[in-house]
């Protein structure tokens, strides 16, 4: 029998039909999955878990299911000379200490091998190199044929790393697992694959879109050693460039091979639906309630629906959540990395907290990890008491330091928080004072089973799939970085932050699956290039947005791609990859999984950032467009919640009864008595928030429009900057000067705006009042250099009582702005301002009044205020106000601008000519915003417009308008359709006020005239 099979040898390869799974390929080529002497060769995870199932369906084992990875392994196993593998935490180590080792003997890359993530990049190259049987002697050899500018350097450079890296493996019985494969296709030639598999006869291999070096070359072996290879290949589509690369490098290993067509059976097209969300986070609650959905009504199993995306890498806690949340059942194996996890951040966070003193925001934060919760049993309400202890340190201005904290704690009334608290402080102080890598790991080891994290995972693991495969990762991540730290490599660092970097880089390479290895009736969620050779009735392709799919080519920052391009015309044009066919190759990939899809297809992207920026979708969702005719729908997550059935959790429920006012009246207490018992503690404000939200048509009172007249001032007196703030938000000034709401006290240990404004506007009065009492009261600057400037702003501030105004401050904090204030920001704008007084003097311009307190009228308003500084000369009055920081929205006069016209206006009326204003910013001292009138320029339109203005604000404030709206307000703008919405990126960011405001956003109304 053996025999037999040695003699015959059948190699063959079959291009399949567009969007053909794996069942379908067996049927059509009839390749009986009983047969015992059949074994499949499949990439990772989602092929192998549909196979399973395939193999299960029939009362199979999937024993004979293998990757090159677990073939590579069963070899070693029954190898005559077994090798350890080093893991690739071991190969970063070795790495690191070749380079180490060699540091002295380099020439190109001498200066730059200890910048971060070196080590990392050239692991990747030495790797490529072996993929492509490319050894040290090569790049010697070509060093010497080169003349490029230092590509002879880095090529010996990188051939002398190359080489001890590979002697330091054989030295010590090593392999890597590229020379695993290497080790395979060796063994499978010595015939060592018949002790292994007997019965064998035949390998199908599918799934694979492109193969490296390693792999053919084990390939190859299967093929020379007799047995029947068929291989199975997907739809290259229009990618003809692809399918000549793939079919030369196929050439290498099998002369004369000839691609078939295996023939389509018929395919019923596919329903494909592209949807645009506000946000990532909505795309992952759109897929998981669709699936719930599709679940619930029995069109499709859990396991029948794939979610796919480019990467997950940073966005899997989105989906992890939104899948939680419903209760659907899910698989995601690959997905995550330590790094991201809850687990790998509560260790960065602690480590964290020691190198920055346990500063406040940062400890806080951490003792409200979830993982605490057992280090916290028997403590009651233990999440008000951080509460509460985050405030007594805002009150006390604490940053941070074990002694301040322990200052807190002793007066806590709790004691027993108090005690647990101070536990975690004394933990961290003893902990983490070596430099010696084995010793920091087993501090860490210590303090995390100190703290009862193994404990605490055990009971979130009941409620979340996610805690308990992140920890049994970390813990067999921590051991074997100790077992390394111990036994081979002895490192040193220099400090716990250099042990953070080292367990980030580490930790963002070890991926894992948020749930057990065991697929069944679950969905999964897996990232694109896992995804090959996997088919399901239902697909979901998120994120499909530019710069996510297609990925941007990987820059290697050791080879630049020119210098690719030479090795390979040296030594072969398959030597090293070279960046030609990067985007034809992201096509090819999102054409494969698009065709994954059986049944239904649906394609979502997010049309912001997480900076409310616009983002565009790939253009490969463009192209499938236009292709098939589609639409997109831009939908928000909120819809689906206007159907009832949609509704899944009390989260829902709340949205739905709070935002949406599509429902009758009474509708809302039946539906609480479905959804959410008990409920009458709900009812009761339910009515009143569905009138506040009820598109009417018209202002309401929920809007900012005050009906009773009689409970408003009588609107007689106003200050410019009063009615500039009606002019930024009507609602705005409603909160502020008619309810007398005032801002919260600050409470962090840093310079308040409002003190430093007052404080500048103080010393610059002082300073020029005491240059315009020394030259007889005009301020001349012509004759004064700037360094007797600069002498005369050194006296004001010695007698500023700078210590006084800002005594609030620490005194680090306040000897910080101390020094910004007193020797870059006031000096730096003194010098710009004296080089423009100059030049106003040239013009007949001198400062005359400073803080010149104005009253005057417009109509029958008294309008009432201070200008900074008023510059006088034989063509008028020219008013300079300070500000602190730059504004793009000041300007002489704008509907929210107004201080200048008006302060013109009331010099108008103490007989001075209006000429001009500007506006002078302390802490940008050459910006200027303003304007004054010279040749076509007539200021005197401008002072119309603005009492114009200042009337018009009157009569609406008299009428009770204080809608919040922010748009730009002309005559008549409160009889016209408005958009009420907030503009997180202007004043709304920074209201104080945002939490009252009525608007959420995209809503209409019409004033009734």
């Amino acid at each position: 029998m053996i025999v037999y099979c040695l003699k015959l040898s059948i190699m063959k390869i079959f291009e399949i039909p567009t969007g053909s799974g794996i069942q379908s390929v067996l049927e059509k080529a009839q390749i009986d999955r009983n047969d015992p002497s059949t074994y499949f060769l499949l990439p990772e995870i989602a092929a192998i878990s549909q196979m399973e199932k395939l193999f299960l369906s029939q009362g199979l084992w999937g024993e004979r299911l293998l990757t090159f990875g677990k073939l590579a392994a069963i070899s070693n196993l029954r190898s005559k000379d077994r090798f350890i593998e080093i893991s690739r935490m071991g190969r970063l180590f070795l790495i690191e200490e070749v380079v180490n080792e060699l540091k002295d003997n380099l020439t190109y890359f001498r200066q730059i091998i200890s910048i971060k993530g070196f080590s990392q990049s050239f692991l990747r190259l030495i790797a490529e190199l072996k993929h492509a049987k490319v050894y040290p002697k090569d790049l010697v050899e070509l060093a010497k044929k080169v003349k490029e500018n230092n590509l002879n350097e880095k090529l010996n450079d990188i051939a002398l790393i190359f080489e001890l890296y590979q002697r330091k493996l054989r030295e010590e019985g090593l392999v890597d697992d590229i020379d695993r494969l290497k080790l395979l296709s060796d063994n499978i030639r010595n015939g060592e694959l018949k002790t292994i598999f007997p019965e064998a006869r035949t390998f199908v291999v599918f799934g694979f879109f492109d193969f490296t070096y390693s792999q053919l070359d084990v390939l190859k072996s299967i093929d020379d050693s007799g047995y029947k290879l068929l291989i199975y290949i997907p739809s290259f589509f229009e990618s003809t460039r692809l399918k000549i690369e793939f079919i030369s490098r196929l050439k290498e290993y099998f002369k004369d091979i000839k691609i078939e067509q295996l023939s389509p059976s018929p395919v019923k097209k596919k329903e494909i639906e592209i949807l645009s969300f506000r946000s990532f986070m909505e795309e992952a609650e759109f897929a998981a309630r669709e699936i719930k959905k599709l679940t619930l009504v029995g069109e499709v199993k859990p396991d029948e629906i794939g979610v796919m995306a480019r990467s997950y890498s940073g966005k899997q806690n989105y989906v992890i959540r939104a899948f939680e949340k419903l209760g659907i059942p899910y698989s995601m194996p690959g997905a995550n990395n330590l790094r991201t996890s809850t687990v790998g951040q509560f260790v960065l966070d602690l480590l964290r907290i020691k190198f920055s003193d346990l500063e406040r925001g940062l400890f806080i934060h951490f003792l409200r990890s979830p993982l605490l919760s057992e280090y916290f049993r028997g403590v009651d309400n233990y999440d008000e008491l951080i509460s509460g202890l985050d405030l007594e340190s805002r009150k006390r201005r604490v940053l941070g330091g074990i002694r301040e904290w322990r200052e807190i704690l002793e007066g806590l009334t709790n004691k027993e928080f108090a005690r647990r608290v101070g536990g975690i402080i004394d933990k961290v102080d003893k902990s983490f004072k070596s430099n010696v890598l084995e010793e920091l790991i087993e501090d860490l080891s210590d303090v995390l089973d100190g703290l009862l994290i193994y404990k605490a995972v055990e009971d979130l693991s009941i409620i979340s799939n996610s805690y308990g495969p992140a920890w049994e990762k970390f813990s067999g991540f921590l051991r074997e970085l100790l077992f390394l730290s111990r036994i081979r490599f002895k490192k040193s660092l220099e400090g716990v932050e250099d042990f953070v970097f080292l367990l980030e880089d580490l930790m963002s390479e070890e991926g894992f699956s948020s749930v057990s290895e065991s697929n069944g009736g679950k969905t999964q969620l897996i990232g694109a290039l896992e995804a090959i050779g996997a088919s399901f009735p239902i697909v979901f392709i998120l994120d499909m947005c530019e710069k996510s799919f297609p990925y941007p080519p990987a820059k290697d920052p050791i080879l630049k791609n020119n210098e690719r391009e030479i090795i390979a015309s040296f030594l072969g044009k398959n030597s090293l990859s070279v960046e030609n066919y990067h985007y034809q190759a992201e096509e090819l990939l999102f054409k494969l999984i698009c065709n994954s899809a059986q049944r239904k297809l649906y394609i979502t992207y997010s049309y912001l950032d997480q900076k409310e920026r616009t983002k565009l979708p790939s253009y490969l969702v463009s192209d499938l467009t236009k292709k098939e005719k589609l639409e997109v729908k831009r939908i928000s997550t909120w819809e689906g919640l206007l159907e009832t059935e949609n509704i899944y959790t009390r989260d829902d429920l709340a949205r739905y009864v709070f935002y949406h006012g599509v429902y009758k009246k009474g509708a809302i207490p039946e539906l609480l008595r479905q959804k959410w018992n008990p409920y009458s503690w709900v009812v009761s404000g339910i009515e009143a928030e569905r009138l506040r939200l009820t598109p009417s048509g018209t202002y309401c009172q929920f809007e900012g429009i005050v009906s009773r007249k009689d409970l408003l001032p009588s609107f007689a007196e106003f200050s410019p900057t009063s009615l500039e703030k009606y002019g930024d938000c009507p609602f705005k000034y409603f909160a502020w000067e008619i309810l007398g709401l005032k801002q919260l006290d600050e409470v962090e240990d840093e310079v308040s705006v409002l003190d430093l404004g007052t404080f500048y506007h103080k010393l610059l009065k002082t300073y020029f009042e005491l240059i315009a009492q020394e030259k007889g009261g005009r301020v001349d600057l012509r004759d004064m250099t700037d360094e007797e400037l600069l002498y005369k702003l050194n006296e004001v501030l010695k007698a500023s009582g700078f210590d006084d105004v800002f005594k609030g401050l620490s005194s680090g904090i306040g000897e910080l702005v101390r020094i910004r204030v007193f020797e870059e920001t006031l000096p730096q704008f003194i010098l710009a301002e004296a080089r423009r007084i100059r030049e106003w003097n040239d013009r007949g311009f001198f400062p005359a009044h400073f803080e010149e307190r104005l009253e005057f009228n417009i109509g029958d308003l008294k309008i009432s205020g201070v200008v900074d500084r008023v510059d006088v000369g034989a063509m008028g009055a020219l008013v300079i106000d300070y500000k602190l920081r730059s504004s793009s929205g000041k300007d002489f006069f704008t509907y929210k601008s107004l201080q200048l016209p008006l302060y013109l206006v009331g010099l108008e009326t103490k007989g001075l000519k209006p000429f001009g204003g500007y506006y002078r910013f302390v802490e940008k001292p050459d910006e200027v915003r303003g304007k004054y009138a010279h040749g076509k320029v007539d200021i005197s339109d401008l002072l119309e417009s603005s009492k114009i203005q200042v009337e018009m604000y009157s009569n609406l404030m008299k009428e009770g308008f204080f809608a919040p709206v922010i748009e730009k307000k002309e005559p008549g703008f409160e009889k016209v359709e408005i958009e009420l919405r907030k503009d997180d990126h202007g004043s709304c960011k920074w209201c104080e006020f945002r939490d009252l405001c009525r608007v959420q956003g995209g809503t209409v109304r019409i004033h009734e005239s």
